[in-house]
């Protein structure tokens, strides 16, 4: 689940991550790469304009004072593949990492609140608006877990305790050919800053060093302009259940 300041947001999504495939250099230290990625739905952040009026009066009204286009959260199915390189220095992984894929919002319309009970509804900004669109992420992580190396590369489906990752993004959905987004400065260019508490056990903690089967997660993610003056930012707060469907699938053995 995602919340913003204005709407809360389900979410529902399956993570993959490939084995790793890499050299141990050092006792205590390794490299290695692996493929991943994520399909399902989730909410994406878009450019959004009051919807044009349906009579020439309200036509007229509108066109004299025209609303500028505002940032909001709307429903999407999301995927992407990502292709990682991991060094690993005791429970510890730095990462670098490149990113492609593609949302596809639900709609090109919603209803939101505008606050004293009163409602309305936003459209995509700009007439060319499509509601598919790619993205492409380049950046870094760190990751902290609670058990040594050589055992997070032979199961590398555990989640980390802590999740923190920087990145460069290109959104395509801001390169729209339209005036709504004349005024924003090189609007496809971004910055996404994410941070998880991750993997915090609500059945079985006999074993912390097992993986478990079904944990949660909070954290929040932050995406801004990279340029001042760029499309205003946007901030998930996060509050996540995983279900590790390899160790589901293992049962108790």
């Amino acid at each position: 689940m995602q919340t913003d300041q204005t709407s809360t947001h389900p979410n529902a999504y399956i993570h993959w991550e490939s084995q790793h495939v890499g050299f141990t250099y050092d006792e205590d230290r390794q490299f290695d790469f692996s493929l991943g990625g994520r399909f399902g739905f989730q909410s994406a952040l878009t450019l959004v304009q009051t919807a044009p009026p349906s009579t020439p009066q309200s036509t007229t009204a509108a066109t004299s004072s025209p609303k500028v286009p505002s940032s909001q959260y709307q429903e999407a199915f999301a995927w992407d593949i990502k292709g990682q390189s991991h060094l690993h220095i005791n429970e510890s992984t730095l990462e670098a990492f490149v990113t492609s894929g593609q949302v596809i919002l639900n709609s090109n319309s919603q209803l939101v609140d505008t606050g004293g009970g009163q409602q309305e509804i936003v459209v995509l900004a700009g007439q060319d608006a499509s509601r598919a669109a790619w993205f492409f992420e380049g950046g870094i992580g760190f990751k902290k877990f609670d058990r040594a190396v050589e055992l997070q590369h032979e199961d590398p489906s555990t989640p980390p305790k802590i999740d923190i990752s920087l990145a460069y993004r290109h959104d395509l959905r801001f390169e729209q050919d339209n005036n709504a987004l004349v005024s924003f400065r090189s609007p496809t260019e971004r910055v996404v800053f994410r941070f998880m508490l991750t993997g915090i056990r609500v059945t079985d903690r006999r074993d912390p060093k097992k993986p478990a089967t079904f944990s949660v997660s909070f954290g929040v993610e932050h995406e801004f302009a990279l340029h001042a003056g760029g499309v205003p930012s946007g901030t998930k707060l996060l509050i996540r259940g995983d279900l590790n469907v390899l160790q589901a699938l293992r049962g108790t053995q």
